[in-house]
């Protein structure tokens, strides 16, 4: 229903959509970027095909975005942002630029490029739904103030140039301490499902596929001793996939604390 608001679930589209989605890809990829090129805009080799049809997407988003507000379909505007930053996470948990730093360091450098510049283009479509990440994620990529973070910069011919300096990495959105509104007198918030868009039944079993790889990838990462940035992008990707579905789905449920069991004593 259109009325069907409760703090909770605000709190938990939040921290999915802007502290896991957004915020961590932003940080995951400038400071490494920060520790490996020097804290500058590496400068790509060869684009990949890969590389090609990310940086396609970012910039034929536009138009896009612009048709969901001529239609006053906010919400589609929204998703349109989300959906680019979700091809990007899961374009870095693929390229996996952690480990090309030793095997093929001029590839980790483009896939930096592009993740960069991709971010660039996430910042400026933020900007008129949430100005301030917007503003602060510009801010990350050292894009000064004036034309330069207008929709006239979309596109390659605005794109950061190699080896301009990057400001520290920070990040962007802090995730929101949950809230719970069946305490304090307040309703009982609405089902948690009607949080994300409706997902169609092939939908759901699809993702859940995909937070089942995910899962086996962080336990294989685990037990082959693999490096802290690998596992890491590797847990943060199926957080991603996880906070897709539905918050009342059973895979995002709290594991239950197990009670010590009283054993007679003699």
């Amino acid at each position: 229903a259109d009325g069907d608001f409760s703090e909770k679930k605000l709190v938990e589209s939040s921290n999915a959509k802007l502290a896991n989605e957004l915020g961590n890809l932003a940080y995951r990829t400038l400071s490494f970027t920060q520790k490996q090129c020097g804290g500058a805009v590496p400068a790509p080799d060869a684009f990949s095909e890969d590389d090609l049809q990310l940086l396609a997407e970012a910039a034929a988003l536009l138009p896009q975005l612009r048709t969901h507000v001529d239609s006053m379909a906010l919400h589609r505007y929204s998703q349109g942002v989300s959906g680019l930053a979700s091809a990007a996470n899961r374009y870095i948990d693929v390229q996996a630029p952690w480990a090309l730093k030793k095997s093929d360091p001029a590839r980790m450098r483009t896939v930096l490029y592009v993740l960069i510049e991709v971010l660039r283009h996430l910042a400026l479509y933020s900007q008129p739904v949430t100005p301030r990440i917007g503003a602060a994620l510009l801010e990350q990529l050292g894009v000064p103030e004036g034309g330069g973070r207008s929709f006239a910069a979309v596109g390659e011919g605005s794109a950061l140039q190699p080896g301009q300096p990057l400001p520290p990495p920070r990040i962007v959105f802090q995730r929101i301490e949950e809230v719970d509104e069946a305490e304090g007198g307040g309703e009982a918030p609405p089902p948690a499902a009607a949080l994300t868009a409706a997902l169609t039944a092939a939908e759901e079993a699809a993702l859940v596929a995909e937070v089942g790889a995910a899962g086996e990838r962080v336990r294989s990462l685990k037990e082959s001793g693999a490096g802290s940035e690998e596992v890491g992008g590797a847990v943060a990707t199926l957080l991603e996939l996880k906070a897709r579905l539905p918050p009342d789905h059973e895979l995002n449920a709290k594991p239950a604390k197990k009670k010590k069991s009283k054993a007679a004593k003699a």
